[in-house]
């Protein structure tokens, strides 16, 4: 068996057909998820990635699939088409905006499924003192986590920004006590000993690492997509990609260079990389959603 000597790993936000910035449609992240899965793309769980930079063997074509935030959307339609292609993935929550509630219709059900919206209207609903409906609750989490294919993880509590507060001792202290909740909360309500955190809205300082080592975590996830993770990378900083969505051809392309990293630091180094690699597209509505059949 060839060995993996660089995983990349992918950063999805939402998948729905209703438009939004951060949003890959749920034809196009279905086509992509066809294509790792076709071309013999071995995707693996936060538990593997870790073993990985300890040292463990992995197939050369490994990649990690990520998800940020816990959008209701992550369960509605991406898990299906993770589900129809076997791929595995892993969800960050924030975990003080999950809710306890009863599981909700997905896309491969007959039954009417719930609203997902653009990213500007969830953010809106969670402003406005209702996030369980527009993220996943306790118990979709729960069927999850037993599909054997989705990890969970965090993403902190909340989406503070801690470097937009004014006393920095004060926030370093809150910090700490959301990491401390949101790591409880996933082992009450789910077993979980949690050592993985995406960093909210991927903001850290060396400071805060400190801070979330104490409570229990060892691997960090950025939204920095300017290194590659071998096995020799600092656990501190674990680079992530946000994948092209505008076309196809771009998808298989930018997974190519990410996994070739001397060409990629090329495109960089000229200029290159956010020409073709834009860092967000938005979509308008799809008028179907006929995806995975």
């Amino acid at each position: 068996m060839r060995k993996a000597k660089v995983i990349p790993v992918l950063r999805y936000t939402h998948v729905t057909p209703n438009g939004g910035e951060e949003n890959c449609p749920p034809r196009i992240f279905a086509k992509q998820m066809c294509y790792l899965k076709k071309r013999g793309f071995n995707t693996i769980s936060s538990k593997e990635f870790a073993n990985f930079i300890k040292g463990a063997t992995l197939p050369r074509k490994s990649i990690m699939i990520t998800f940020d935030h816990g959008f209701l959307d992550n369960y509605v339609y991406a898990y299906p088409i993770l589900e129809k292609f076997k791929t595995k993935a892993n969800f960050f929550v924030y975990t003080g905006l999950i809710r306890d509630g009863n599981i909700r219709t997905h896309y491969r059900s007959d039954e009417i499924l719930p609203y997902c919206p653009p990213n500007a209207k969830c953010k809106a609903i969670i402003n406005s003192g209702h996030p369980e409906n527009v993220m996943m609750n306790w118990n979709e989490l729960t069927f999850l986590r037993d599909s054997g294919l989705i990890s969970i993880e965090s993403n902190g509590h909340s989406a503070t920004r801690w470097d937009q507060q004014l006393n920095t001792d004060g926030r370093l202290s809150m910090l700490e006590k959301e990491l401390e909740l949101s790591n409880s909360v996933l082992k009450n309500n789910l077993g979980i000993n949690c050592e993985h955190l995406a960093w909210p809205n991927g903001y850290f300082e060396p400071s805060y690492l400190e801070v979330a080592k104490k409570k229990g975590f060892k691997y960090f996830y950025t939204e920095n997509a300017e290194g590659v993770n071998t096995t020799d990378i600092s656990c501190d900083t674990i680079y992530r990609i946000t994948p092209n969505y505008r076309t196809f051809t771009g998808f298989v392309v930018h997974i190519w260079l990410v996994r070739h990293p001397r060409l990629l630091k090329l495109l960089k180094k000229i200029g290159l990389y956010n020409f073709f690699f834009p860092p967000d597209v938005h979509f308008e509505p799809q008028e179907t959603i006929d995806i995975i059949d």
